[in-house]
């Protein structure tokens, strides 16, 4: 055996293998070294600041991203500015011991969201910063930390804006809204101000239907003009103009509301309106007291001599047209001013009142009962005859049945008291006389027959009409 030889071999081999093993271990070297210069290459080219500082706080390194973000042109001239962390950086001195409390106690930190400085320019702005701290595998101790910092400026704003809008919006009367509506016809309220949730009993995130757009507790009355209201403004882009009975919930009172809203052309051929509601129940109860105090007497709640004229108009056109009569019946008490004189005019009031309940349950529901004042009643009466004798007929009818229930008195201090009228009945067909004339004969008529001895009627008839029957009459 050529020994020599074979131990040139050996070591040949053995020099082969070292040198293929160092080769792989070249390899593996190049491999790990170019993965780490390629993640360094991605951290540098993220948007989000990426840093690494020791655990007293010193900044050790930084992306780009954080030094653009600190107002500085390379990493070398932040870290070589960069100093006391918790003065310089932070607004607040005290949040960077809050921040290392955190690490500290759970080793990350998530979502830290802190007002600091540029650090170069000292602008304040709103970072979200995400930590974690490393340590040693072998012994536990605290290496150091390494976080990601997010500028959420903007972001910041826009929450503060909303804070402030929403403060505002709490002052105004009443309650602000946006509603959109998407081009597929699905509504939606990206806002909804706190007193328009609590005037309107609606919930935040409610979804609102195709045929309930916004209010779900619209009257059902007045729903039909609530969404043509709406759709005309969608249509021709005009302000959303709209009043409305409204119940927040079925148990609760009606309401008057008024909503004014402007709709603008939004993107995706949606339309949205800006716009606020307001209670106005006080306001739509007070307008209806003045009218009510304009057209009715105060202490009968009767139509009054104003009401009376606006339908005896309307009247006289309607028995024009359907060509049948109408008819006006004056009537005065004949022993009022006794009652007055006896009982005081309290007790003299409830007695006027009595007798206008009285009054009403002897007529239609289409006729009229008026008092002018005092001890004064008129009664307009539609569809008589369309001849004038059987008008002046269905008239005196109805004066008699008058008379009857009056006759049967009204309860006044404990006593029955009967009451006594006189009456005078006109008729009409079309507008051959003013409503002004048509009262003044009915209450020449009734004069007439006060002077006739009272508790009775007449029928008025013009000097140049021949007479026909009798004009006086009783019940």
């Amino acid at each position: 055996m050529n020994w020599p030889l074979l131990i040139i071999a050996s070591l040949l081999t053995l020099l082969f293998l070292a040198a293929a093993v160092g080769y792989l271990g070249y390899l593996k070297f190049t491999r790990a070294q170019n993965a780490a210069i390629n993640a360094l290459r991605l951290i540098n080219n993220l948007s989000e600041g990426v840093y690494r500082s020791s655990i007293e706080g010193k900044q050790l390194s930084a992306n780009r991203a954080l030094v653009r973000l600190n107002g500085y042109a390379s990493e070398r001239e932040m870290l070589a500015a960069v100093s006391a962390i918790d003065t310089e950086w932070y607004v607040d001195p005290n949040r960077r011991s809050e921040f290392q409390h955190l690490l500290n106690r759970d080793g990350y930190v998530e979502d830290f969201v802190s007002e600091i400085r540029r650090h170069k320019t000292k602008e304040h702005i709103w970072i979200s910063e995400n930590a974690r701290l490393v340590v040693d595998p072998k012994s536990g101790a605290q290496l150091y930390y390494e976080g990601t910092v997010r500028d959420i400026s903007e972001r910041m704003r826009k929450q503060q804006a909303e804070v402030r809008l929403n403060k505002l919006a709490d002052m105004v009367p009443g309650g602000l809204f946006q509603l959109r509506r998407d081009a597929n016809g699905s509504f939606s309220t990206p806002f909804l101000s706190r007193p328009f949730l609590t005037l309107t009993g609606v919930e935040t995130g409610t979804q609102f239907s195709v045929d309930r757009p916004l209010l779900a507790g619209v009257d059902d009355a007045d729903f039909p003009d609530y969404l043509k209201s709406l759709t005309e403004s969608f249509i021709n882009l005009k302000p959303w103009n709209c009043t409305f009975r409204y119940r927040c919930h079925p148990d609760a009172p009606l309401q008057w509301l008024e909503i004014k809203a402007h709709p603008e052309q939004a993107d995706q051929g949606a339309i949205e309106w800006y716009g606020c509601i307001a209670d106005i129940t006080d306001h739509k109860e007070l307008v209806q007291r003045i009218e009510r105090m304009a057209y009715f007497d105060l202490l009968t709640d009767l139509p009054n001599r104003r009401l009376l004229m606006n339908r005896l108009e309307q009247a006289v056109k309607i028995s024009g047209r359907r060509r049948r009569h109408g008819g006006l019946l004056f009537l005065d008490l004949d022993s009022f001013k006794s009652i007055n004189d006896k009982y005081g005019h309290d007790v003299g009031d409830t007695y006027i009142t009595k007798i206008a309940r009285c009054l009403e349950s002897s007529l239609r529901e289409s006729d009229t009962i008026a008092r002018l004042g005092g001890d004064e009643f008129v009664v307009l009466l539609h569809d008589l005859d369309s001849d004038v004798k059987g008008a002046r007929h269905d008239a005196s009818m109805v004066a008699i049945k008058i008379m009857t229930n009056l006759r049967r008195g009204v309860e006044l201090n404990g006593v029955i008291q009967s009451v006594a009228c006189s009456m005078g009945i006109t008729v009409f067909k079309g507008g051959a006389q003013s409503s002004e004339a048509l009262l003044k004969q009915a209450d020449t008529a009734m004069y007439k027959a006060k002077a006739a001895g009272r508790n009775s009627y007449s029928i008025y008839q013009a000097p140049e009409e021949p007479v026909y029957g009798d004009q006086i009459g009783a019940a």
